[in-house]
C-alpha cells in the first residue's frame, strides 16, 4: 500500500529550555468545551452590536442569555467569580472573566472571558465552564485532609519518603483554613521555600468527570520548579498540575493562585501620578543600546536617563512612588537584577548586584577576552538596562498596570504590584540556556540568563586575505581553559579520508608544533585529537565534512591538547589559503554571557507578556496545551524580531536566535531549525508542518507560527512602512506589535494556531475598524493558515489541515480559473473579474503575466464589490507554453488563472508506466506518461479489451499522472491509453497492456500515530509467520484512515491502534469496516481503550465485533486463549512501551464468544458468523515476539479459514482380486477461499494397485498419503477418484476403514465434515469337500473326489492344498493321489481331485483313505474341509462249503456334479 514519506530534522544544538506553565504530560487540564457561538458574528466581525451601559453588566447579561447555546443552564450560571476585568486604554475594550464556582469553591480554569468592546459590543466569548456541573462533581466533602493531601503529593513528587533516614517531618499549618474553600497555609522546607497555601478547588479531568481537589502551590527546594498542583481530595492523587517553575519572594494571601479564592483581580481607579516630565533620575548605563542585538554588531553607550516617563514615571530605581531612588543597585520597580552564582536559588549572601551610587552612574569594565566572571557588573547593568527597556516599551503597547506587567509599585493604576521581574545573570543552575518563570499576577517571576558553554574561538593574523576572527564549538575533550598560538599545518594520515587523523600522522615532521587542521570523518574526535597529540602537534581543528554552516560541538575522552570544531565554509577557507600561504593564528576559550544575546533576553520576558496576556493576568496556565505552548515560544521569538528589526533587512533576510550566547556568529546557523524569512527556499514551514512535529517539542511548534506570523509582519510593513521608533512609530512593524499584543488579550485559554489568527483578525476589527482584514487573510492564507485551515483538537499537535485560501470578503475572483487557447482561431480571450465587498473603495486593476498580451479592463477603476469584464488579445509571436494569469487590484489582492497557448495540434503522448505487457502491477496503479509538444490536458482511458469496448474508467486532467480511483483484479489483465488536448485538437496515444499482480489477502493498518510507531513489530511478526500483506498507514494524526474501496480487495484486515490507544477507529472507518465485514471478510483488531477514546460502546463495536461493556486496565497482566485461540498461552504482557498499562476487560454479546481471557475477565471477543472478527483489549506488541506471532499467527488463520465439505458413498461388499473405484467430493461453503488443500487417505492394508486422481490440480507432497490440491475457491467444488484392487491371495474375511480427509492450512473451527470414512468389507469363498465320505471298489480305477466353493469369485482363481492326513490304505500299495491341490477358475464353485485306486488279488477287509484341505488362497477353508473314502475289497476269499455266501459286489460313488 502507498506510505507517504515522512521527514525528520536534524537539529544541532538544545532550543532555549523556556518552559513557563507546561502541564504534565500524564495529567489532564479541564475539557475543551464547544466553542459555539449563539449566534453568527454580523456586527463587523463581533457577536452583538454597540450596547449602553457598564461592560461588565453587558457581559454578565449576554453569558446569562445565551448560556443555553454554550450548554449551560441557569444553575451552572448561578454562581460566576469576577477574577478579572480590565481596560485596554488605547482601544477601549474591557477583558473580563467570569469563573465558574460550586458552593463557593472555583472550577479550575472553569472561566468564561467576555470582550466587550468600547460602544458595548461584544467582541467575542471564551467558554470553559462545565455543564452540568452539579451532576458531574464527585463529592462536595473531601475524604482526606489538606495536610495528608499534601504530604501524599510531596510523596507522588518525591520530596518526601518516610522509608528515608531522617525523612522530613510532616509539614506544619501556618494559617488556619478559612472559608468554604478551607484555604489554608502549610510551612514545610523539605517541599518548598515559600509557605504552601492550599485550598479547595474543583477538577474537570479528561472524561468528563469534575472532582473536588485540593490546590496547591509549591517552589520546590531545587529552585527549578514552582508547582501549581491539585490531588484529588479522596484518593490524594495529583490529577492536574502546571509549572510555574521558581521565583524569588513569596506567595501572597490574596495572590492569584489555580483557583485561590482570592478577591476579584478588577480594575482601579486610576489616579493622578506627580511624575516629572522625563522621570529624570540622573541615572546612566554603559551598555549596548536596545537595538543592539549583540556585542559584535555595535558597541557600549554610555545611556542616561533611558526611563520613560509614562511607563518608569519616577525612574528605574524607584519604588515607593516619590520621587527620589530608593535604590542605587540593580534594582528598582519594574526589576531585581543580580548576578545569581550562589545556591540556593535566588538572591542569597554570596551572590552579586551593581551599586551606581547616589549618582546611579553604572560604568562597568567590559573585556570579552577575559573570562565572565571579570565582566559580571557589566553583565548585570546589561540585564537591568534591557529589562526595564522591555518593560517601558511594551507598556506603550498595553502590557501594563491592569493588564499585569511587572511591577512593585503599580502607581494607583490597577493591578496587583508587588512582581518586579528577579532578572538573575550568569545563574549557576545552567549554560546554553535561559528562562522566565511566570506565575499570576502579584507573584514575582523570575529570569534567568546563563552563561554559554566553554566554546573556541580562533583569531587568524595572516595571511590578511582570511584575518579575523572565527567562531567554533565546544569540546569536552580538553579541560580547562586554552590559549595557543601557532602556524597552521594540514594533518595526513595516508589512509582513506588522508587528512581525518582516524591513524597515526605520516607528517609528524610537519606537524609539530603548530595547530593542526584535521577533517570530521569515521572516527571519534578523541582518536583525532590523540594521533595529533602524539605527532606533537599543539591544537587541533576539526573542520565539519557537511557543506553547511553547522559548527560541531565535541565529546569524548580528554586529551592533552585542545581542540575545537569549526564549520565546512571555515574548512574550506584554512584549507585553501594553506596550499600556497603560511597561515598563523591563535585557538583559544571563550564563554558568552546570555544577557548580552538581547534577542534571548527578549524572548524570555516575552514569556511573562504571552503568559500574563492569555487567558488574562490571573491565569498562568493559558499557554500550556500542545499549540498553546509552542506559540508561547514564538510570540517570544516574535518579540525579538521585530524589536531588533533593521530598516536594512528585507523579506529575504534570514534571522536567526541565540547565536551570540550559542557562540556562533552574527550569520550562525542559531537555535531553530530553519532561518526566518518568507523566502520558502530559506524557511519552508507551513502550517501543516505542525503534523510532523510532537507534543514535546514547543520550540518546532513556536518556529512555525513564527514563520506564519513573519508574513504578517511583512506585509504590514511593506503597507505602511518600516518606523525605527520602535515604542513611538506608527509604521506596519509598530502595527505588528500591536495587534499581535492586543491579539494575545483577545484570544482564549490554551489557543490553537486558529484561534490567535482569529484573535488578530479581531484586534484589527478593534484597532482598525478592519482595514488591514484582507491584508492579514492573505499574509496567513500564504502559509497555510487560511480561511479553510483547521484544528481538530488543539491538545494534540498533528491534525493541523491547512488551507491557502482567503474568505469571499477578500477576493478578486477570476471567474474562470483555467484558459485553453488556440492563439491561430481565437486570438481573444474574456473573463469577469468580480471584487469582494471588503475591498470597499475604488480600485485600478491591472494584468500581467502572458508576455505580449494588451489586457483591457471595463470598467476600470471598479468599486467594489462589484464586476470588470477583462479582455485580453493574445499576440501570434507568444511562443506556446502555460502562463500564470494574474489580476491584481490596488492594495495588493490578486488573483490568478491558467492560460494555455497553443498554435497546432498536440504531439502524440508517450506512455511511460505501466509500461506494455507489464506484469505484477499493484492493483491500485498510477498511470503516468510524457506529454506530447503542446498536450496542456489529457483524457486516459483503461479498458478490459485492446479495442476499448468496454471501458471501465475515463479521466480528463492536467497533470501526466493518475492513480486509479477504484482496484482492479487479481491477476487481470487491462489495457490503458491517452488522449492529449489542447485548444487546436487532439491526439491519441497507442495502448499498452498490464497484468495485475496476485493481491495479498491480508491488509495491516496501521493506527498508531506514531507515539510510538511500532509499525515495525508487526512487520517483524509477519514476516516471521511468512504471510504477505500489505499495509496502509494513517498517518501521524490517524485520520487517512482506508475506505471501503480500499479494503475491498483483501480478505482479512489486521488493524493495530498502538500500545498508547491515541490511534481510534473514526466513526467513518467504522462504516466503511461494516461494509467489509458484511462481504463476509475478517477483522482483527489490537487497540486497548478503543472504546475509552471513543466515549462509549458504539454500534459497531456491539455489532460487528461483540461488545457489550468494557472495563479500562482492571490491571490484566496475563493472557490465556479461549474459543478459536484455546492452548494459547499463558502469556505475560511485557508492555514495553507503557509501564502500567495493560489489557482492558471485555464483556461479550450473547452472539460473541470470549477469545482471551485474563486474571479479571475477558481480555478479548470474537464473533464467528458470516463474517469474523477479534477485538483484542491489550496491545500485541506488548507480548514477547514469539507470543506475539503465536496470536497473530492462529488469528491470520482463523481469519483465512473455509469450511470444507466432503461426502462419499458407501462401499458393497468385495471379494479377493476384485478391482473398485471410490469418489469423494468436496466443496468449500463458506465466504473465504479455502487455501493449500490437502487430501490425506488412509486404505486398508489388503488394497494394491492403488491410483488417485482428482478433478483438482494434484501434486504429491513429501508425506506418504497426502496429497496437495491447490486453492478452492468460494463456492467450488472438486473430487478425488481411488481405484483399487482387493489383494486375490486372501484367505480369510477382512474389514478395514477406507479414510479421506480434506485440510487447509489455515485454521477451520468446524472440521467434522471435512473427511469421509467408509468400511471395506471382503468376504472370500469357503472351500470344502462335496461330502464327508464316499466309498468305492478297488477296481474302480480312478475315483474323482469333489471340492466346491459356497459361491462364486469371477476376479480371481481359488486355490487349496490337498493332502493324505489318515487312513488304512497305503498309498502307493493301495491308491494314488492325482495331485497335491485344487484350483477353482475365476467364476467356478466346483473342483475335483482324482484318487487312483489299486486293485490287488489279495483278499483283504475295506480300507480307508482320508484327504484333507489346507493353505487355501483367495478363500477359507469350509466344512467339510475333509473326507474319507472307502475302499470295498473285490477279491474273492478261499473258497468254502458256504454256498449261501453272496459274491456280489457292490460299489457306491458319489454324485460329484450334474
Amino acid at each position: 500500500m502507498k506510505v507517504a514519506a515522512r521527514i525528520a530534522h536534524f537539529r544541532p544544538i538544545s532550543l532555549l529550555c523556556v518552559c513557563l506553565v507546561f502541564a504534565s504530560s500524564f495529567l489532564f487540564s479541564a475539557p475543551l468545551q464547544a466553542q459555539t457561538q449563539p449566534e453568527p458574528p454580523s456586527f463587523n466581525g463581533f457577536l452583538t452590536g454597540p450596547t449602553s451601559g457598564d461592560p461588565l453588566q453587558i457581559a454578565m447579561q449576554y453569558v446569562q442569555s445565551h448560556g443555553a447555546a454554550y450548554g449551560l443552564s441557569s444553575t451552572d450560571l448561578s454562581e460566576l467569580r469576577v477574577v478579572d476585568r480590565y481596560t485596554t486604554a488605547h482601544n477601549g475594550v474591557t477583558h473580563i472573566v467570569l469563573r465558574q464556582q460550586l458552593g463557593g469553591i472555583d472550577v479550575f480554569q472553569g472561566d468564561i472571558a467576555v470582550n466587550v468592546a468600547r460602544d458595548g459590543s461584544i467582541i467575542n466569548v471564551h467558554n470553559a465552564a462545565i455543564p452540568q456541573l452539579a451532576k458531574r462533581v464527585n463529592t462536595r466533602t473531601p475524604k482526606l485532609s489538606a495536610q495528608a493531601s499534601l504530604v501524599q503529593a510531596a510523596t507522588t513528587l518525591g520530596l518526601h519518603s518516610s522509608s528515608l533516614q531522617g525523612a522530613p517531618p510532616d509539614p506544619v499549618q501556618s494559617r488556619a483554613a478559612k472559608g468554604v474553600e478551607q484555604a489554608s497555609e502549610f510551612v514545610a522546607a523539605a517541599y518548598s521555600v515559600d509557605p504552601i497555601p492550599v485550598h479547595l478547588i474543583y477538577q474537570p479531568l479528561e472524561d468528563g468527570s469534575v472532582v473536588l481537589a485540593w490546590n496547591m502551590v509549591l517552589r520546590l527546594p531545587d529552585g527549578q520548579s514552582w508547582l501549581d498542583v491539585r490531588t484529588d481530595a479522596t484518593t490524594g492523587e495529583i490529577v492536574s498540575q502546571v509549572d510555574w517553575s521558581s521565583a524569588s519572594g513569596h506567595v501572597h494571601e490574596d495572590g492569584q493562585t489555580g483557583g485561590v479564592a482570592a478577591p476579584a483581580r478588577v480594575e482601579l481607579p486610576k489616579e493622578t501620578v506627580a511624575a516629572p516630565a522625563l522621570a529624570a533620575d540622573g541615572a546612566s548605563y554603559l551598555v549596548y543600546p536596545f537595538d543592539v542585538a549583540r556585542p559584535d554588531v555595535g558597541t557600549r553607550t554610555l545611556v542616561t536617563n533611558p526611563a520613560d516617563p509614562v511607563a518608569s514615571p519616577y525612574g528605574w530605581h524607584d519604588t515607593d512612588g516619590v520621587d527620589g531612588a530608593e535604590y542605587t543597585i540593580t534594582r528598582g520597580n519594574n526589576t531585581f537584577t543580580y548576578a545569581d552564582i550562589t545556591t540556593p536559588n535566588g538572591y542569597n549572601a554570596g551572590d552579586v548586584t551593581v551599586d551606581g551610587g547616589p549618582s546611579l552612574t553604572f560604568t562597568p569594565a567590559l573585556d570579552f577576552n577575559q573570562y565572565p566572571s571579570t565582566y559580571r557588573d557589566a553583565s548585570i547593568t546589561q540585564l537591568f538596562y534591557t529589562t526595564n527597556m522591555l518593560h517601558d516599551t511594551l507598556y506603550h503597547y498595553g502590557f501594563d498596570e491592569v493588564s499585569g506587567n511587572f511591577q512593585t509599585n503599580n502607581y494607583g493604576r490597577g493591578g496587583l504590584g508587588d512582581d518586579a521581574v528577579n532578572a538573575e545573570a550568569q545563574d549557576f543552575g545552567g549554560a546554553d540556556n535561559a528562562n522566565f518563570f511566570t506565575p499570576p499576577d502579584g507573584q514575582t517571576p523570575q529570569m534567568q540568563m546563563y552563561l554559554g558553554a566553554l566554546r573556541g574561538r580562533l583569531i587568524v593574523q595572516s595571511p590578511a586575505s582570511i584575518a579575523g576572527m572565527y567562531y567554533g564549538g565546544s569540546s569536552l575533550l580538553f579541560s580547562g581553559a586554552y590559549n595557543v598560538s601557532a602556524e597552521l599545518a594540514l594533518a595526513q594520515d595516508g589512509v582513506d579520508v588522508s587528512t581525518d587523523a582516524c591513524s597515526a600522522l605520516t607528517n609528524a615532521a610537519a606537524v609539530a608544533g603548530k595547530i593542526v587542521l584535521v577533517d570530521r570523518g569515521t572516527c571519534s574526535y578523541a582518536d583525532k585529537v590523540l594521533n595529533v597529540a602524539n605527532a606533537g602537534g599543539l591544537g587541533v581543528i576539526i573542520a565539519n565534512n557537511v557543506g553547511t554552516n553547522v559548527i560541531p560541538d565535541m565529546n569524548g575522552e580528554i586529551r592533552p591538547i585542545p581542540s575545537v570544531g569549526i564549520s565546512y565554509d571555515d574548512g574550506q577557507t584554512l584549507r585553501n589559503a594553506l596550499q600556497s600561504q603560511t597561515v598563523t593564528l591563535t585557538m583559544y576559550s571563550a564563554q558568552t554571557d546570555a544577557a548580552f544575546d538581547t534577542g534571548v533576553v527578549i524572548h524570555e520576558y516575552g514569556h511573562g507578556l504571552s503568559t500574563r496576556l492569555t487567558g488574562g493576568p490571573a491565569n498562568s496556565g493559558c499557554l500550556s496545551n500542545a499549540e498553546s505552548v509552542g506559540m508561547g515560544e514564538g510570540w517570544s521569538d516574535l518579540l525579538a524580531l521585530a524589536l531588533l528589526a533593521k530598516p536594512s533587512d528585507t523579506r529575504q533576510t534570514p534571522l536567526t536566535v541565540g547565536t551570540w550566547l550559542m557562540g556562533q556568529s552574527q550569520d550562525g546557523a542559531g537555535i531553530r531549525i530553519y532561518p526566518y524569512s518568507t523566502d520558502s527556499s530559506v524557511n519552508p514551514h507551513t502550517y501543516a508542518s505542525l503534523n510532523s512535529m510532537s507534543v514535546g517539542s514547543p520550540h518546532d511548534i513556536g518556529e512555525v507560527w513564527v514563520s506564519i506570523m513573519w508574513e504578517v509582519y511583512w506585509d504590514l510593513v511593506d503597507a505602511y512602512g518600516f518606523d525605527p521608533d520602535k515604542v513611538h512609530g506608527t509604521g506596519g512593524n509598530n502595527l505588528f506589535l500591536q495587534l499581535m499584543i492586543d491579539g494575545m488579550k483577545l484570544q482564549k485559554c490554551n489557543p490553537s494556531f486558529v484561534d490567535a489568527r482569529d484573535a488578530i483578525l479581531l484586534a484589527d476589527q478593534v484597532n482598525n475598524a478592519g482595514a488591514n482584514q484582507c491584508l492579514l487573510w492573505v499574509a496567513f492564507a500564504r502559509r497555510g493558515l487560511g480561511a479553510s485551515a483547521t484544528d481538530v483538537n488543539s491538545l494534540v499537535i498533528n491534525d493541523s489541515v491547512e488551507a491557502f485560501d482567503l474568505p469571499p470578503t477578500c477576493t478578486v475572483n477570476i471567474e474562470e480559473p483555467k484558459f485553453d487557447v488556440c492563439v491561430a482561431t481565437s486570438p481573444q480571450l474574456t473573463a469577469n473579474i468580480q471584487l469582494a465587498s471588503m475591498l470597499s473603495y475604488p480600485t485600478t486593476l491591472s494584468a500581467s503575466g502572458v508576455p505580449g498580451a494588451v489586457a483591457t479592463f471595463t470598467p476600470n477603476p471598479v468599486v467594489a464589490p462589484g464586476t470588470s469584464t477583462l479582455a485580453l488579445n493574445l499576440s501570434p509571436s507568444t511562443p506556446p507554453d502555460t502562463y500564470t494569469l494574474t489580476v491584481e487590484e490596488t492594495s495588493g489582492t490578486s488573483d490568478t488563472a491558467l492560460v494555455y497557448l497553443a498554435n497546432q495540434v498536440p504531439g502524440t503522448v508517450t506512455l511511460t508506466a505501466p509500461a506494455d505487457q507489464a506484469t505484477d502491477v499493484f492493483h491500485w496503479p498510477t498511470f503516468t506518461w510524457a506529454p506530447g509538444t503542446q498536450t496542456y490536458s489529457y483524457t486516459i482511458q483503461v479498458a478490459k479489451d485492446a479495442a476499448f469496448s468496454d471501458v471501465l474508467f475515463s479521466q480528463s486532467t492536467r497533470d501526466t499522472s493518475v492513480q486509479l480511483p477504484i482496484p482492479l483484479e487479481t491477476q487481470g489483465v487491462y489495457y490503458w491509453r491517452v488522449v492529449g488536448n489542447n485548444a487546436c485538437g487532439s491526439s491519441t496515444s497507442s495502448a499498452a497492456s498490464f497484468t495485475v499482480r496476485q493481491i495479498p489477502q491480508l491488509l495491516l493498518v496501521d493506527d498508531d500515530v506514531n507515539l510510538p510507531n511500532v509499525l515495525g513489530d508487526y512487520m517483524f511478526f509477519l514476516d516471521q509467520i511468512g504471510i504477505d500483506y500489505d499495509y496502509w498507514e494513517t498517518g501521524v494524526n490517524g485520520t487517512y484512515e482506508p475506505s471501503y474501496l480500499e479494503l475491498q480487495s483483501y480478505r482479512t484486515v489486521l488493524w493495530f491502534g498502538g500500545p498508547s490507544s491515541y490511534g481510534v477507529i473514526g466513526d467513518d472507518a467504522e462504516a466503511e469496516l461494516a461494509r467489509f465485514l458484511d462481504d463476509g471478510n475478517c477483522l482483527v483488531i489490537s487497540s486497548q481503550d478503543y472504546f475509552i477514546r471513543k466515549g462509549s460502546i458504539t454500534p459497531f463495536m456491539s455489532d460487528y465485533l461483540g461488545l457489550s461493556a468494557a472495563q479500562d486496565d482492571p490491571g490484566q497482566s496475563t493472557i490465556t486463549g479461549a474459543g478459536p485461540f484455546a492452548g494459547l498461552g499463558p502469556f505475560p504482557l511485557n508492555v514495553y512501551y507503557f509501564s502500567t498499562n495493560y489489557s482492558d476487560s471485555y464483556v461479550p454479546t450473547a452472539e460473541a464468544g470470549v477469545a482471551f481471557t485474563g486474571e479479571k475477565g475477558p481480555a478479548a471477543v470474537y464473533r464467528d458468523t458470516t463474517f469474523r472478527t477479534v477485538l483484542m483489549g491489550f496491545a500485541v506488541e506488548g507480548l514477547a515476539d514469539a507470543a506475539a506471532i503465536q496470536v497473530l499467527k492462529r488469528a491470520l488463520n482463523w481469519c483465512t479459514s473455509s469450511d470444507l465439505v466432503a461426502s462419499g458413498p458407501t462401499l458393497d461388499t468385495l471379494l479377493p482380486g476384485q478391482p473398485f473405484s471410490y469418489t469423494v467430493a468436496v466443496s468449500n461453503t463458506s465466504t473465504l477461499a479455502a487455501t493449500d488443500v490437502t487430501v490425506t487417505l488412509t486404505l486398508p492394508s489388503f488394497l494394491s494397485d492403488v491410483q488417485v486422481t482428482s478433478s483438482l490440480p494434484m501434486t504429491p507432497t513429501a508425506t506418504a498419503g497426502v496429497w496437495s490440491l491447490g486453492d478452492l475457491a468460494v463456492g467450488a467444488n472438486g473430487t478425488v477418484t481411488i481405484q483399487a484392487v482387493v489383494d486375490p491371495s486372501l484367505n480369510s474375511d477382512r474389514s478395514d476403514t477406507l479414510k479421506v480427509a480434506f485440510d487447509i492450512s489455515a485454521y477451520e473451527q468446524d472440521i467434522s465434515d471435512n473427511s469421509v470414512q467408509t468400511n471395506v468389507d471382503v468376504v472370500v469363498p469357503r472351500i470344502s469337500f462335496a461330502s464327508a465320505s464316499a466309498s468305492a471298489a478297488e477296481s474302480a480305477g480312478s475315483v474323482p473326489v469333489g471340492v466346491k466353493l459356497d459361491r462364486a469369485n469371477p476376479y480371481a482363481p481359488t486355490s487349496a492344498t490337498v493332502a493324505v492326513t489318515g487312513g488304512t490304505a497305503t498309498q502307493g500299495s493301495d491308491f494314488t493321489l492325482g495331485g497335491s491341490s485344487v484350483t477353482f477358475a475365476p467364476g467356478a464353485t466346483t473342483a475335483s481331485i482324482n484318487v487312483t485306486l489299486l486293485d490287488d488279488n489279495a483278499q483283504e477287509s475295506d480300507e480307508t483313505v482320508v484327504l484333507g484341505l489346507t493353505s487355501p488362497v483367495g478363500g477359507q477353508l469350509g466344512a467339510p474341509a475333509s473326507t474319507t473314502l472307502t475302499i470295498t475289497d473285490n477279491d474273492q476269499p478261499t473258497p468254502d462249503t458256504d454256498t449261501d455266501t453272496d459274491t456280489t459286489v457292490k460299489l457306491y460313488l458319489p454324485v460329484v456334479g450334474r
